[in-house]
């Protein structure tokens, strides 16, 4: 032990500073050692009676962060220590700091980030005046979707940084999974399928604790969050990572003659004489050569027809399509959007428990 050890009281210093608008409280702690010989080994965490994670006072709960030791001047003999205290960025001020914490219950530490991305649109509204409608599909007054229209997109980044004493390689292999069920995040509510967790980093790390040293690893999680609002089958909804998939095809079902839901012009009608049979104003058959699954049809004015006599040629663009398969007349509502998840999906648990993140108690 060495022969003396004395605190500075001119060595004590305190601090609050926002600099670069981060507040932080500092504070800095001197003690004078004097050795028994120059050439003694001594500890000095047990000689000032502080070790790293220890706090500055009850009044002021600051965890010590740094011990150094040096020879004051050409005195080989006389040691100065210098014990730094600082406050963590981010910390929730009603817990202890994490940094007074030990690193293997320490709660997480996390930033986020917002930028945009480019994604298919296939719903608006449209504006008269300055006045917008309800939101509806993109479609041309003929009930085509309008297709090509893309739309910029939020996306919030969720970074996360704890200590781990093992590299997470066990999760690894669920980047790219979204949430299957809704849940929350510091008080943000993340609805199903609007959070990826998009890749995870393992560094390692040592780190001193009091009287212990912790090896282990740095393991950030990144998170992107988007809401995707659009209009699907089931109404104006935020569908996350899923994407909005148009229920049209060129090939259809041939059934459904006489449906009110079923455009009767795309089915393969029966003709005669070069133009459709007409039963009155109504096709009056099917083809008989054309069931099961077929390309659908569009109507065109018969040759030298005056009387209003059309035939049918193939489509040259998909059509809606109902449930069955069977082409969907406008008139039942205009063209189906489908929600599809194509990302694997799993519980993420409410602050991202499910990947083991320590949230503050």
């Amino acid at each position: 032990m060495p022969r003396k050890v004395s605190e500075l009281a001119q060595g004590n210093a305190f601090s609050l500073s926002s600099d670069g608008g981060g507040s932080a409280y500092r504070a800095t702690r001197k003690w004078r050692v004097l050795l028994n010989k120059p050439d003694e080994s001594w500890d000095i965490f047990q000689t000032i009676k502080v070790n790293i994670g220890d706090l500055y006072s009850a009044a002021n709960p600051i965890p010590c962060v740094s011990v150094e030791a040096s020879h004051e001047g050409d005195d080989r003999m006389l040691c100065v220590v210098t014990a730094e205290y600082r406050s963590s960025p981010g910390a929730d001020p009603s817990v202890a700091d994490p940094k007074s914490q030990d690193p293997t219950v320490r709660p997480a530490l996390y930033s986020m980030t917002t930028s945009l991305s480019e994604i298919a649109a296939w719903s608006g509204k449209v504006v008269t005046g300055g006045s917008s409608a309800a939101v509806s599909p993109a479609t041309n007054p003929a009930g085509d979707l309008v297709d090509g229209i893309t739309r910029l997109e939020p996306v919030v980044t969720i970074n996360i940084d704890q200590y781990s004493t093992t590299d997470m390689s066990s999760v690894l292999g669920y980047c790219g999974y979204v949430n299957q069920s809704a849940f929350t995040f510091s008080g943000l509510s993340i609805g199903v399928h609007c959070c990826m967790l998009q890749s995870i980093a393992s560094t390692p790390v040592v780190e001193q604790f009091g009287t212990t040293t912790f090896r282990g690893f740095k393991v950030t999680f990144s998170f992107a969050v988007r809401s995707h609002w659009t209009f699907t089958r089931n109404g104006y909804e935020a569908i996350g990572w899923d994407i909005a998939v148009p229920q049209t095809g060129f090939n259809i079902i041939n059934t459904g003659l006489g449906d009110s839901k079923v455009d009767q012009k795309a089915l393969v009608l029966q003709h005669e004489l070069g133009r459709v049979k007409m039963n009155g104003d109504k096709p009056a058959a099917l083809a008989s050569n054309a069931t099961g699954k077929v390309r659908a049809m569009v109507t065109v004015s018969a040759t030298g027809s005056d009387d209003g006599g059309f035939t049918q040629i193939p489509c040259a663009q998909p059509i809606p399509l109902n449930d069955d398969g069977t082409p969907r007349d406008f008139a039942a509502g205009g063209v189906l959007i489908n929600r599809l998840c194509l990302q694997p999906e799993m519980d993420f648990g409410d602050n991202f428990s499910a990947f083991g993140i320590r949230w503050f108690q």
